[in-house]
């Protein structure tokens, strides 16, 4: 997981890292996005083996995501 300051910042992080890596699923999640479409990057993110999940602050209003291995 990794928090970026805002909403703008964050799609672009995440559409960078799409554009570099392949093998690794990259989802994004900010407040400018759907209600159902952060469900659906969340529940991606959870299922996946390897994944990132680039996030503003929305994240850390009481969600839990088990066994992530890594926060920055």
């Amino acid at each position: 997981m990794i928090f970026l300051v805002t909403a703008v910042f964050t799609s672009f992080m995440a559409d960078l890292a799409r554009s570099v890596t392949s093998g690794i699923l990259i989802e994004d999640m900010h407040s400018k996005k759907t209600q159902a479409y952060r469900t659906h990057s969340a529940r991606n993110f959870s299922r996946a083996r390897k994944a990132v999940l680039f996030t503003s602050d929305v994240s850390a209003r009481g969600v839990d995501y088990p066994d992530v291995t890594m926060v920055l």
